[in-house]
């Protein structure tokens, strides 16, 4: 069972469950709300999940998860300025620290639990206070408790522009220690193969990362001939090496001016040869979005096959003469009028501008990343995915090449 807090503007509306059990499952249930500040009192059964305590969404959200250990754990949650915490008898979730994670108001929580008004105002204070390296006023690395990815390629890394730690394709370890539990290596694009692509994977799963590849799909080459290219690489990468990791996620990145046919193609191409359907990352493009959108409904079933990874970095971003700018990922998924919901959203994205590496990081409404990713001391793209830790690694395994 999965739990969500909920607060509408108006502080009308929470407590929506997941599954529409929350009523009957939980025994104790005692809410206080001032300003964005707010507390809930949950008592569940063993194994019970709860988590996505995020007073200013009106929709269910997606967030780190915890199992109380034992029948009746009490899973206290709360929140400040969108970080959440949570803590139970056996087990914690911190929008700061990650799941599993215990921190310091953790403890005192765990230690006092007796009394009330102590290890709240401890908690307040410890999750309210930024993290090294972080924005002040920014949410942590974290994504509001949905799983980090990044994803690289040969003009990775950027260059340094602050203090902080960096990764090179040898050395990914910054990335997993600010919160990165999967890596997406470019393996190639229009024909030709990225350099870097088999050291960042073999980098990622030695620091217990999950590895993927995408390839950019461009015009001016057979869509086929590009499948095929990329399982090529896929394959051979997966003979490469012993891997910790089960599976290699397989990804297309479709330019915006390809035809139906190509983004078909392609998929079909690869699904052909190794049995998975990749997941599709596309563009905040007019020109897809009329495409796909204006496609029917075979070929439209056809594409749902593949996961939505959505691209967009600002609310503001992608107005036009055709659509205005779609605001948020609900808006954009909306536009493409193909898939019912996103799977991946890259809010993280590097322009070049100026004779440097700019970061456009999505900033906006309940969704307020920073500018840089955790402590790093440069730019990289970001991604999230919408779900827990759990549902990434099946889907993971789904949409991905076995490695052992």
């Amino acid at each position: 069972m999965v739990v969500s807090g909920v607060r509408a503007d108006d502080g009308g509306e929470r407590g929506a469950d997941a599954d529409g059990g929350a009523a009957d499952r939980a025994a104790a249930w005692a809410d206080v709300y001032d300003g964005d500040r707010g507390a809930e009192l949950h008592e569940f059964s063993a194994g019970d999940v709860v988590g996505h305590f995020y007073p200013d969404r009106a929709e269910p959200g997606v967030g780190g998860e915890a199992v109380c250990g034992r029948a009746g754990g009490v899973m206290w949650a709360m929140w400040l300025n969108g970080i959440s915490c949570a803590v139970g008898r056996d087990s914690a979730w911190c929008g700061v620290c990650g799941p599993g994670r215990v921190c310091g108001g953790h403890v005192w929580l765990l230690f006092m639990k007796r009394f009330f008004l102590l290890p709240w105002v401890f908690l307040l204070v410890h999750c309210a206070s930024p993290r090294p390296g972080s924005d002040g006023g920014s949410l942590p690395p974290s994504g509001r408790g949905m799983p980090e990815i990044v994803n690289v390629s040969a003009y990775d890394p950027k260059e340094r522009q602050r203090e902080g730690r960096g990764f090179t394709e040898h050395d990914v370890s910054a990335l997993r220690a600010n919160g990165a539990v999967g890596l997406i290596a470019r393996a190639g694009k229009g024909g030709n193969l990225d350099t870097k692509c088999a050291n960042f994977l073999a980098s990622a799963d030695r620091a217990g990362m999950m590895p993927g590849v995408y390839y950019r799909v461009q015009r001016h080459v057979d869509a086929v001939a590009q499948a095929d290219q990329m399982v090529n690489r896929a394959l051979e990468l997966a003979r490469s090496r012993s891997w910790n990791a089960p599976a290699l996620l397989l990804c297309g990145d479709f330019d915006g001016d390809l035809p139906l046919s190509a983004i078909l193609r392609f998929m079909d191409r690869v699904e052909a040869r190794t049995g998975v359907v990749p997941v599709a990352y596309l563009e905040n493009s007019t020109q897809l979005k009329q495409t796909l959108s204006g496609a029917d409904a075979a070929a439209k079933a056809r594409l749902r096959r593949m996961p939505y990874w959505l691209a967009l970095y600002a609310h503001d971003s992608g107005a036009g003469p055709v659509y205005p700018a779609p605001g948020n990922p609900r808006g954009l998924v909306n536009q493409y009028r193909v898939w019912g919901d996103w799977t991946m959203w890259q809010y993280g994205g590097v322009e070049w501008a100026g004779g440097r590496s700019r970061p456009k990081v999505y900033h906006h409404g309940p969704y307020r990343f920073s500018t840089y990713f955790g402590n790093l001391d440069r730019p990289v793209e970001r991604n999230v995915f919408q779900g827990s830790q759990a549902e990434l690694a099946a889907f993971w395994q789904r949409h991905g090449l076995r490695l052992r």
